[in-house]
């Protein structure tokens, strides 16, 4: 199951859905099962000349709160050019690091994380 769910996870990170300046990657088995808890936003930027830029998320579950992540979509809109997401710590039942960086010089980079999961009961 362990094995298989990592799998999952690799797979679902390699896919992305190109709309405009806007990209969204999958991490986790899809459609979400559970509900959602967490929406987690980071920018940076704006800056007066375009640079390579790169926003890290970084999510570990407490284990007060007995939850298990099953699903995380990461959506990042650029000024301009592509993205990609790099998903270092793929172990959703715990946790995630995804670290999504922009392929060209931009002038700004925003992301959001939306986690979805089981809150299991004592």
């Amino acid at each position: 199951m362990e094995l298989q769910l990592r799998w999952t996870v690799l797979f679902g990170a390699i896919i992305s859905l190109v709309l405009g300046d806007i990209y969204s990657f999958g991490i986790g088995n899809y459609p979400p099962t559970g509900s959602q808890l967490h929406i987690i936003h980071a920018k940076k930027g704006p800056v007066e000349e375009p640079e390579y830029m790169e926003l890290k998320f970084d999510y570990i579950v407490s284990p007060v709160d007995n939850v298990e992540i099953t699903y995380v979509n990461i959506t990042a809109s650029l000024s301009n050019g592509g993205a990609f997401a790099n998903p270092t710590y793929p172990n959703l039942p715990e946790g995630f690091i995804v670290i999504v960086t922009a392929r060209e010089r931009v002038k700004e980079l925003q992301a959001t994380a939306t986690v979805y999961g089981i809150r299991n009961s004592d």
